[in-house]
């Protein structure tokens, strides 16, 4: 197993919080309604999520579950840098719908020698368009 497993960055967003002050509610029930608060008053913005590293898988599945919410305006955008790799193949699949549905847009970042985004090996995949950033002395420049 990994630190970086999509079910524990799912577990994180959709696990009963245990605060004293939002007993019953998630973490993703929290952001969501600040969200959407925050549409109210600017109902003219878009929802972008961002983050870095493990920012950045969790900004992935937070555009993600976005896109699902029927009430928030699309298309939801990410932009993230370096992040690992979030989810499985259904998951790769699910994101492809709503991107073809123009409901969810990916732009990953990552430096081109960057550990963090091969991260975790094996079955899981990355979502989006990629840009990759490379050190000009790299190409003997």
């Amino acid at each position: 197993t990994t630190s970086f497993s999509c079910i524990s960055l799912l577990d994180y967003l959709f696990n009963e919080t245990k605060e004293i002050d939002a007993p019953g509610f998630t973490k993703y029930d929290a952001i969501l309604k600040g969200v959407k608060s925050l549409l109210a008053k600017y109902p003219d913005h878009k929802v972008y999520t961002t983050g870095h590293s493990l920012g950045g898988a969790l900004s992935t599945l937070a555009a993600f579950f976005f896109a699902c919410e029927t009430d928030l305006p699309k298309p939801v955008s990410c932009v993230n840098f370096a992040s690992p790799r979030t989810g499985g193949s259904d998951f790769l699949d699910a994101v492809h719908y709503l991107e073809r549905s123009k409901q969810l847009r990916f732009l990953r970042v990552n430096n081109n020698n960057d550990s963090i985004p091969t991260l975790p090996p094996g079955k899981y995949e990355h979502v989006g368009f990629q840009v990759t950033l490379y050190k000009k002395s790299w190409f003997g420049f």
